[in-house]
């Protein structure tokens, strides 16, 4: 770029720029579905008590964590109090209790850590891009 001059510099300007455009989008669009998994994830937690605040952070995590926890304690308590004939007929009760329990916790876990990451990375690469065509137009 520095050798070139005259109508090739701005067509390598342009150039550039358009291809830093396209990676902003893509950032964005990262970004977008990074959020659709989120709204998902803490549509999946509200059901054991999740609260949120309006950037998204999970406000009661241990909270939340220990709701997962007690509903599962609450299942196997059920379990114990069924008589022997109750629990041959519901075999799948306690396996079926403690997946639910497992996709709950990596839900939180996975909701938590997208979440730093949309806080933190996604914005940093959009404004870096943002820098690089900014320095382009000068």
């Amino acid at each position: 770029q520095e050798r070139l001059t005259g109508k090739d510099a701005l067509k390598n300007l342009e150039k550039q720029l358009e291809i830093l455009e396209k990676q902003k989008e893509v950032i964005r669009e990262r970004l977008g579905l990074q959020r659709d998994e989120q709204n998902e994830l803490a549509n999946n937690l509200k059901k054991y008590g999740a609260t949120f605040d309006e950037d998204g952070t999970l406000n009661n995590y241990f909270t939340t964590h220990d709701k997962i926890l007690k509903e599962y304690n609450d299942k196997v308590a059920q379990w114990n109090q069924m008589t022997a004939e109750q629990q041959e007929s519901n075999k799948d009760y306690l396996s079926n209790a403690k997946e639910i329990m497992d996709q709950a916790f990596k839900d939180l876990e996975r909701y938590d850590k997208l979440q730093q990451e949309l806080a933190k990375t996604q914005q940093e690469q959009i404004d870096k891009v943002q820098e690089q065509i900014d320095l382009k137009v000068k």
